[in-house]
């Protein structure tokens, strides 16, 4: 699996070229080398804050390039280590700011450091509200 990470689709301008290992902005790119670009992985994983909006701002043209991503096939995951929000609570920020996004597609800090058998009422949780929501529902998701 290849995979185009965090800032490099942040606004999605720079593109190394595998000939000239120069950086290239990708309005410039022949319809052959975007399409190259676009081959060249299938996985994209774009942090949120700063990278896809700011506050409750989109960055301009972000909703645009990641839903293009996921109507060219790229699987998209979101990855954020925002723990003051539940991934329903994302979810909905990124519908109103128009990404075409799903939940089982947000990768919160509560769920990235829950992946394995836990039960949340066997340990003390320290963090936002939202944190230990989303460990609820890991923990009722994996029976010990």
């Amino acid at each position: 699996m290849k995979l185009i990470a965090g800032s490099q689709i942040s606004s999605v301008i720079n593109y190394l070229t595998k000939r000239e290992m120069a950086l290239k902005a990708l309005s410039s790119l022949s319809s052959n080398e975007y399409e190259t670009f676009l081959n060249s992985f299938d996985t994209v994983l774009s942090d949120c804050d700063g990278v896809l909006w700011l506050e409750s701002e989109v960055i301009k043209g972000s909703p645009e390039v990641i839903n293009k991503f996921k109507t060219s096939g790229k699987k998209i995951f979101y990855v954020t280590n925002n723990s003051t929000k539940t991934r329903d609570q994302f979810l909905d920020k990124f519908k109103k700011l128009g990404f075409n996004a799903t939940k089982d597609r947000i990768r919160t800090c509560a769920i990235s450091n829950s992946g394995s058998k836990f039960n949340v009422l066997d340990h003390s949780a320290i963090g936002t509200p939202a944190r230990s929501v989303q460990l609820n529902a890991v923990s009722a998701a994996c029976p010990s």
